[in-house]
């Protein structure tokens, strides 16, 4: 178990709960860079 890992099973997410958490991240971010007219 890395330290990552570890810090986030005692925060009590589970892997599911962090992928979902990824993902939103990663709309907000898309979603910034339209919004900044920086279209990939």
């Amino acid at each position: 178990m890395t330290n990552s890992e570890h810090e986030t099973a005692s925060v009590g997410l589970s892997d599911t709960d962090l992928s979902a958490a990824r993902t939103a991240v990663t709309l907000l971010e898309r979603l910034a860079d339209k919004l900044g007219g920086r279209d990939r």
